[in-house]
């Protein structure tokens, strides 16, 4: 009595989680309900189990498009000379 069976996972809090992904609350929270990072509750609270924290991060990031970030999208010339008009300093083009 009183030790665990060896077939159960070790179980993480939200807050830990987060200590460990260097992340927020937030972020844990968009992870579970997107699915990309499985959880279970108990109670009113989420836990999570290593194994699956272990398989999230394995996958990596960038491979997560909960995680992807979203840049404003920019014309592929802009800023690229040889690509459109050229102004001068003296506000004419070239």
């Amino acid at each position: 009595m009183g030790k665990h069976p060896a077939t159960l996972a070790a179980a993480l809090t939200v807050p830990e989680v987060c200590a460990l992904l260097r992340t927020t609350r937030l972020t844990v929270y968009n992870l579970i309900e997107s699915g990309a990072l499985p959880a279970y509750k108990v109670g009113p609270y989420w836990r999570i189990d290593v194994d699956d924290l272990e398989r999230y991060r394995a996958r990596g990031k960038a491979q997560d498009p909960a995680n992807r970030r979203r840049f404003p999208s920019t014309p592929a010339s802009a800023g690229v000379p040889g690509t459109g008009a050229v102004t001068d300093p003296g506000g004419g083009t070239k």
